[in-house]
């Protein structure tokens, strides 16, 4: 019983992360078509940000501070998120991949909570180790480990577009996050693993029923 409750809870935030979500991406999207009316502006999101990296104790960040809200956690590196466009820079190369690569890892994360609310009702419902369930899990490593070559492309084509960039100077460049990496590879192989797991349930349970 208990079990079976905290597996209905789970199952309730996860639902919970879906609808939000959608919500979220419904009111960001009303957000931003009241701003282009009103304001001629586009507005960002936080849930992308950019590590730079300051080649000086003192940069000059005024030019970065029109278009970034930013903050200092380390001594050399510095974290942006993008506050908002003007309507005019909507479709620079800057602008379109931003929105591109937005789009992509939302794409993704909807997908990968679509996996895990199938594989909670069929879990909740006694259907443990079967093979959708393993499909499953092999498909959330599979878009997990997937973030990990978006986020390179979307480093080196950021880093291009930095360089002739009016809101960088020299005092500032484009760095890879090197552990956000690391933390998508092992979570991806995490799943691929309980993938195989859920496999080899299967068939073993495939072969207990042929027995009886």
């Amino acid at each position: 019983m208990k079990k079976s409750r905290s597996l209905i809870f789970y199952k309730f935030l996860i639902d919970s992360s879906w609808y939000i979500g959608i919500a979220v991406c419904g009111i960001w999207a009303i957000i931003c078509l009241v701003s282009v009316l009103s304001e001629q502006r586009v507005m960002g999101t936080d849930l992308i940000s950019f590590e730079l990296e300051l080649k000086s104790p003192h940069p000059d960040v005024s030019s970065l501070s029109k278009v970034f809200n930013f903050a200092i956690d380390k001594p050399a590196k510095l974290t942006a998120t993008l506050e908002d466009f003007k309507i005019d820079q909507v479709m620079s190369p800057f602008a379109v991949s931003y929105f591109l690569f937005l789009f992509v890892g939302l794409i993704i994360s909807f997908y990968q909570l679509k996996q895990m609310k199938d594989l909670l009702n069929d879990v909740i419902k006694g259907e443990i180790f079967t093979s959708t369930n393993a499909f499953r899990l092999r498909m959330f490593g599979i878009s997990e480990l997937l973030y990990i070559p978006v986020n390179v492309i979307y480093y080196y084509i950021t880093a291009q577009i930095f360089k002739h960039s009016t809101y960088l100077n020299s005092e500032l460049r484009s760095v890879l996050d090197v552990h956000e990496i690391n933390q998508l590879l092992i979570h991806g192989l995490e799943y691929l693993i309980f993938a195989g797991i859920f496999a080899f349930g299967c068939k073993l349970k495939q072969e207990n029923d042929l027995t009886i």
